[in-house]
């Protein structure tokens, strides 16, 4: 997600045919991390100030 190639850009250009199938693969790692991030923050946010069991 930025200006320069990345490991996306060479995988589809490697298999031009799979587009497609490469680009949907790596929206779904982003949105597994996305909602990885977003349940840390709540539970941050909702935490009664001590920290999240196996935290370190």
């Amino acid at each position: 997600m930025g200006p320069g190639r990345s490991g996306v850009s060479l995988a589809v250009d490697r298999m031009p045919d799979r587009e497609d199938e490469v680009v949907a693969h790596r929206l779904g790692e982003f949105r597994v991390n996305i909602d990885a991030s977003l349940r840390g923050m709540k539970d941050l946010a909702e935490a009664d100030g001590r920290p999240a069991p196996g935290s370190a």
